[in-house]
Parts: C-alpha cells; structure tokens; sequence
C-alpha cells in the first residue's frame, strides 16, 4: 500500500509537470501567431457618397478678436484636454488656463521659462491615472507632472533629442516618438514609467525613416485606443496604419485624396534630413465609438499656406515663426474623414477654416487653430 501511494505521487508529480509545460508551450504558440493585416481601401466615390453623414454642431469658438474675457483670448493656442469633472485644460503661450464646465476662467499653471514647473515652447498636454497633467515640455526637452492645482510633482528628461509627441498606455506609462532624425539607428517610440526609466521600446527610426511602419515611412500622426492599439497616419501620405499593444500590424487603410499626392522628397543640410513634400493628413482623434477622425486635405497647399507654422532662420542663428495673413474663413483646404472601426470611410465634413489639431472628449470635437486665427473651435459631434 505504502509502494502504490508512493508511485501515485510521483506520477501525479510528472502530470503536473507535463500539464503546465505543455500550457507554456500553448501560450508560446498564442503570443507568437502572426495576425493577417487587413487591408482597406477607400476611394474618392467613397467619400462622396457620405458626405456629411455624421454632423458636427458648433458650441463655441475660443480666443476670437471680439472675445471680451482676456483669459479666452490665445497666442498660439497649442492643445486642449477636459478632466472627469469637465474642467478644461488650454495650452497657449507656455501657460495653462483652467476653465471650469461652464467655461468660466479659474486661475492658470505654469509660464515660460526653464526652471521646475515653467515650459518652453510646450507643445501638448494629457491627463494620467493620478489625475495629474503631463506636460511635453518640448524646449527644455522634457516631461512634467503638474496637480489640478498647478503645482509641480516631478518629472524626467527622456533618452535624446528631440522628442515627442507622446500618449500614455494603459499601464500609466509615457510613450515617446523620438524624432531624432540622425544616420544612427535608434527606437521609435520609447516607453518610461513615472521615473523616467526605460521600460519598453518599439520599433526602429533611422533618420526621417520610420521602419516600425510599413509604408510611407515619414513623420507621423497618432492615436492610441482604450486597449492601447496605435492608430499611425502618415502625413505625407494618405495611409494610416493600426498595431496591436504587441507591435503587430492589423489594419492599413488607404484614402483616396482629391489630388495627387506627390513623391516625398527629402534633402540634407549641416548633417540633418528635411523634408519638402505635400501633405495628406495633418491630425487624428477618436470619438466614443471608435470612429478615426482625419484631419485630410482637399487640395494642395498655396505658396503661404505652405509657411503657416514654419520657422525662418537668420544669418545670426536666431529662427522666428512665419505667419501669413491668410483669409481663413474661406480657406477650402481641409475635410474631416471619419473612419469607421473597420477602416472603412462613414462620412466626410468639409472644413472651411485652417487647423492644424484635432481633439476630441466625450464626443466633444476640439478643433485647433494654432497659427492663422489661433483659435480653438468646439463642435458637438452628432451621430
């Protein structure tokens, strides 16, 4: 009896461990499996055929001359986020206004400068878990974390230069574009913790080329979903490309512009790359059900347009902002595409004002004018 229950547990030893080796080699075959990207096209008879399928209403425009509350009028308003309590966020001028959800000025963070808690040229602004504002505070080269209230909870230098835009995953984490344009191979995005440690890094840059992506590979405009999916439109293309949270490509989606896209052309200067190329896309957003928002153009840029937001540099080294006087309420450049979950086109929003941003917060449609008006105009988006 005592033989018998003695070989009992060593078998039962030895299934246990036949279970579970295979379950491990099981979950390798899972996580190894190579998805089968889809494909989608759409055409221009695509486009025409929803037009304005799905409506955007106009609730307010913010920073107009006429506005009478100094505190709603911008200089190159650069971002704009909502809180859970719908408190908003605008980022202008190296400054954040705070507005309450009746869009009632209540006091403003930071300024410029270099020390802890001011910004130069800061250029976008999220909200974490901890319900802190993130701040990529791009002329200082750096993140920072700000409470509600302002005040300065820490922050990191990322891993070269430049850097961003970025998102944050749904581990609390920063995930950073490097746009360092070198000959040096080097990852495209990197993803730090609070710290500022390395945690993860995807995919390769090398110069302006960006080789964790398939197509166009040049610089990007993106968003990332709720399962932290990454939706990459290429802005001198119009090709848009979405990754799962493990890299792999699922979806690559074509639209069909009004005119031809031109080649991109890239020159060299003092040991950099630039390019000169049209552009197809200029921004991305998602709305509650998961449609894509493509800030697409409908025509090429004119001889000013082409400066809007651009820098000129002097014999002397010092660079100043171009801002051509342009007639932006009949500027006929811009459409809103609007993509279904599926890629495919389910409706299109002609634009008649010059933007370069999109946001959207529970389905409230931010449209920002950084340069020409520098304006924020908010839509209420109706399905």
């Amino acid at each position: 009896m005592i033989i018998i229950n003695k070989i009992s547990y060593k078998h039962i030893r030895i299934a246990l461990f036949l279970i579970l080796f295979s379950l491990f080699l099981l979950c390798k075959i899972i996580f190894s499996i190579q998805i089968n990207p889809i494909s989608v096209d759409n055409s221009q008879a695509d486009i025409k055929k929803c037009q304005n399928k799905i409506k955007i209403d106009l609730i307010k425009i913010w920073g107009e001359s006429d506005e009478a509350d100094e505190n709603k009028y911008f200089y190159e308003p650069k971002d704009i986020i909502v809180d859970s309590d719908h408190n908003y966020y605008v980022l202008a001028s190296d400054v954040i206004r705070v507005f309450n959800n009746k869009r009632e000025y209540l006091r403003k963070m930071g300024g410029p400068g270099v020390g802890p808690g001011s910004f130069l040229n800061s250029m976008q602004i999220e909200i974490n878990k901890e319900a802190d504002i993130v701040v990529w505070d791009e002329g200082n080269q750096r993140i920072q974390f700000l409470t509600k209230k302002g005040q300065l909870k820490g922050g990191f230098k990322p891993n070269g230069d430049p850097n961003g835009p970025f998102w944050i995953n749904r581990k609390n984490e920063i995930v950073i574009l490097n746009r360092n344009m070198t000959d040096k191979e080097s990852p495209l995005w990197i993803i730090y913790d609070s710290k500022g440690n390395i945690q993860q890094t995807w995919g390769r840059r090398e110069g302006n080329r960006c080789l964790y992506l398939t197509e166009a590979k040049y610089d990007l405009a993106f968003i990332s979903d709720k399962n932290d999916a990454l939706f990459s439109a290429y802005k001198y293309a119009p090709v848009i490309e979405k990754h799962d949270d493990k890299e792999r490509l699922e979806m690559t989606i074509r639209y069909e512009l009004p005119f031809e896209v031109p080649e991109i052309k890239v020159f060299r200067r003092g040991g950099q790359e630039y390019i000169n190329s049209e552009l197809a896309c200029q921004s991305v957003a998602l709305d509650s059900e998961g449609n894509l928002f493509v800030l697409a153009l409908t025509r090429e840029r004119r001889d000013p347009e082409v400066l809007i937001g651009g820098t000129i540099s002097t014999g002397s080294g010092r660079s100043f902002r171009t801002t051509p006087k342009l007639d932006s309420k009949s500027a006929n450049i811009y459409q809103l595409l609007v993509l279904d979950p599926k890629g495919k086109v389910v409706s299109a929003i002609p634009i008649n004002k010059y933007f370069n941003k999109i946001r959207i917060f529970n389905d409230i449609l931010f449209l920002i004018d950084t340069y020409v008006d520098m304006t924020i105009s908010e839509y209420r988006i109706i399905h």
